[in-house]
């Protein structure tokens, strides 16, 4: 690998490391910070809307819309709140 190559990729590494916000794919953590060691699965803010398939959906976020989906397996953000997700049953 040139040395480009490794140079480029050990600047990325020690970003992430200094700002956990940068590059990270939950566009909560890049607006309210990332909470250690939680995922978004274990937080009462998100909620799961049951239609013939479930989203997934994070308050914080709306619930209107496909772009409004949210992964439960994100790292979870500095509004976290531990508890039960809410599930939403639509007819």
């Amino acid at each position: 690998m040139p040395e480009t190559t490794n140079n480029l990729f050990s600047e990325m590494e020690k970003q992430l490391r200094l700002n956990p916000r940068w590059g990270n794919p939950n566009p909560m953590v890049q607006k309210y910070g990332i909470m250690p060691d939680q995922k978004c699965s274990g937080c009462a803010l998100l909620e799961i809307h049951r239609w013939s398939k479930s989203r997934t959906k994070c308050s914080l976020r709306g619930v209107k819309g496909a772009s409004t989906d949210h992964n439960s397996r994100f790292d979870a953000c500095g509004k976290f709140q531990a508890g039960q997700n809410k599930v939403v049953y639509h007819g």
